[in-house]
């Protein structure tokens, strides 16, 4: 086989490669509890990247008889499809619970190379007393919070 025929077979087969690579998809993507989060005195203004916290969470204010805010960052989705996401915060007795969730449809044939950075963000119903809150976050307990109080925000990356 002469050189120039390898060259050509070589190229063929590639381009069958990519074309093959770029069709995998149809894939469902779900995460429960997984994604890092900060609890906050007020909702963030824009979007929120826990990355933006590695030297260390914000000292923040938290009011009693305020409601509490709750900020997750799923990171960067790319290649995706039918996109929900959410998060709750619930007074539970004298604990705050926290549930956050993402799910989505990675679709076969090409994507972009770029991502959305997604966030969820959700509050308690009502404001909370004053008193001091085992908060938990994918079955574990991330911290206490003292209302009213200064501190570190309570962040958490499971």
């Amino acid at each position: 086989m002469s050189p120039r025929r390898v060259a050509r077979s070589l190229a063929a087969v590639s381009l069958v490669a990519l074309s093959l690579a770029a069709c995998v998809g149809g894939e469902a993507v779900e995460r429960a509890d997984e994604d890092p989060l900060c609890v906050l005195p007020a909702a963030p203004s824009g979007l929120f990247q826990y990355g933006d916290y590695a030297e260390g969470p914000p000292t923040v204010s938290y009011a009693a008889d305020a409601p509490l805010h709750v900020a997750v960052d799923h990171g960067c989705i790319g290649c995706k499809r039918d996109l929900e996401h959410a998060c709750e915060i619930a007074l539970v007795g004298e604990a705050l619970e926290i549930t956050a969730s993402i799910a989505y449809e990675v679709p076969g044939g090409a994507c972009e190379a770029s991502c959305e950075l997604v966030t969820s963000t959700c509050a308690t119903a009502g404001p909370i007393a004053a008193g001091t809150y085992a908060v938990r976050y994918a079955g574990a307990e991330i911290g206490t919070l003292t209302l009213p109080g200064d501190a570190p925000a309570l962040c958490a990356a499971p």
